[in-house]
């Protein structure tokens, strides 16, 4: 699992929940994002790739309460490399899913 201390989540007009984070090599399949409203998250990408976010702000946690599913864009040497949509999987604590 690779953990990123250095991507975006924002809220754009529309109301749509955006992730920014480096580029990763695999292909994401049947991608999701879990969460537990606190300040973390785990982004599956596919079966041998997950990737950890930490210090999630109040107000990102705010927007992800309201959607059902985000917008990953993985950017890759400030280009867009890979756009894709989660589907947002709640959990009752993503610190016990974290080795």
């Amino acid at each position: 699992m690779n953990t990123f201390n250095k991507y975006q989540i924002f809220q754009n007009s529309k109301g749509d929940v955006i992730v920014i984070l480096d580029y990763q090599d695999s292909v994401p399949v049947t991608p999701r994002l879990i969460y537990d409203d606190g300040d973390a998250l785990l982004i599956y990408r596919n079966p041998s790739s997950c990737v950890c976010l930490r210090n999630i702000t109040p107000m990102v946690r705010e927007a992800l309460q309201m959607v059902d599913e985000v917008i990953v864009i993985e950017n890759k040497d400030s280009e867009k490399g890979r756009l894709y949509m989660a589907e947002i999987s709640r959990v009752k604590s993503v610190a016990s899913l974290i080795i």
